[in-house]
């Protein structure tokens, strides 16, 4: 499937799942890297991005919160910003450039969500420039699976989460873990327990309302 991508950026946009895992991977190849001597100043660039929310007849979804989350930086630590959308659809946030990737939720008894990534570009391109993201709602899908720590027989625990997806999740004694709220695309599963390995796990939601059975990930010991 296409997963939707930034209405105005004029750039390729790849798939959340290698957008957070190749930033994850990265951000972790520099925490470990020796520090730099001197590195030049940089000047980040800020944007305003607009995200329009539509409902699946093209309605604009006013009252829908927005969550959009950026990369992993090198500490591991990704920025989160929310908004609302008006009555037109939209919010508006200041981002640096980066990327990013867009969670919207219309919740209520029937709620819908919509997802998408995209980037802020830096220079350049003029700081003026709004970026525009497009994304359009429907029925959320879940994703079940398991997190196996090590030779333990108690697998509780571990932090499940699917950014930008807002749910989090924390596994049970068996290393069940449930994840809701998902929008169609392909997306990156992070799994997080002191004292061992970080896991990865990529799902592909290519069906609203679908529920997805993740293998089962087994993460490693890493105290001595």
């Amino acid at each position: 499937m296409t997963i939707p991508s930034a209405g105005d950026t004029g750039l390729a946009v790849p798939t959340p799942g290698i957008l957070f895992a190749a930033a994850l991977a990265a951000a972790l190849a520099v925490s470990c890297s020796e520090a730099p001597t001197g590195p030049p100043f940089t000047h980040t660039v800020h944007r305003t991005t607009a995200v329009v929310v539509h409902d699946s007849l093209g309605a604009p979804a006013e009252g829908a919160t927005v969550r959009l989350v950026a990369a992993f930086d090198s500490a591991g630590i990704a920025p989160v910003f929310t908004a609302t959308t008006d009555a037109d659809g939209v919010a508006s946030v200041v981002l640096p450039q980066g990327w990013w990737g867009v969670h919207g939720l219309a919740a209520g008894s029937d709620p819908k969500v919509a997802g998408a990534a995209f980037i802020v570009p830096g220079l350049p391109r003029p700081e003026i420039d709004t970026i525009v993201v497009r994304i359009t709602l429907h029925t959320p899908s879940v994703a079940r699976g398991r997190v196996l720590l090590g030779s333990r027989t108690e697998h509780g625990g571990t932090i499940v989460s699917c950014p930008p997806a807002p749910p989090f999740a924390v596994t049970d004694s068996n290393g069940a873990f449930v994840l809701d709220l998902l929008p169609l695309g392909r997306w990156t599963i992070t799994m997080h327990h002191p004292g061992f390995s970080f896991g990865l796990a990529n799902i592909d939601v290519t069906t609203p309302g679908d529920t997805l059975t993740v293998a089962d990930v087994h993460l490693d010991s890493i105290l001595p």
